[in-house]
């Protein structure tokens, strides 16, 4: 045998060995890996939604301990009554930074002191519900709209923090 039959048997074996992947195989993982990619897409969200809220409730929480603080802060010329303050009140006393604001607006020129909420606070539950209670103050995070489906959550003043499902109106539930 020569060089030049060599060469052209060494060619036509790489020719026969050579297999590539056929579009019928290409298309089949495609299609496994977007089906892995839906599975886990919905895990995803639901795993994000879970983490605004608990961002929300620790934000509560927060402005809980800073409705305390601004109570019994015992300076007349900031709180004469000794009173729980409203979110623009605690930022006057210096509780709260000026950067933040009670809710996201379109603007953005503030920070909002929750994401995806507009926080309110009631010094007063008559400003709430009809049924007054020993409470003196309510805090309510009202989702809002984005394409998440976020609860609507209540502090009183003893630290229990409520969600309702169905807005407002209805079932109260405590939130663990």
């Amino acid at each position: 045998m020569n060089g030049y039959d060599t060469y052209n048997l060494k060619k036509a074996v790489a020719v026969e060995n050579d297999f590539g992947y056929t579009i019928i195989e290409v298309l089949f993982v495609c299609g496994i890996v977007v089906a892995i990619a839906l599975m886990g897409m919905g895990s995803y969200k639901s795993q994000r939604k879970f983490g605004i809220e608990m961002t929300c409730v620790s934000k509560l929480k927060q402005l809980s301990q800073i409705e305390e603080s601004f109570r019994d802060i015992g300076d007349p010329s900031v709180n004469p009554d000794s009173s729980y303050g409203t979110f623009f009140e605690l930022q006057n006393a210096g509780l709260l930074p000026k950067l933040f604001s009670s809710e996201d607006n379109d603007l953005h020129n503030v920070v909002p002191f929750t994401p995806y909420y507009k926080i309110e606070i009631f010094r007063s539950p008559q400003e709430v519900t009809l049924e007054p209670s020993a409470s003196q103050y309510y805090i309510v995070a009202t989702p809002i709209p984005s394409t998440f489906k976020l609860r609507i959550f209540m502090m009183q003043e003893d630290g229990e923090v409520y969600y309702y499902l169905g807005g407002l109106g209805g079932q109260r539930q405590v939130w663990q």
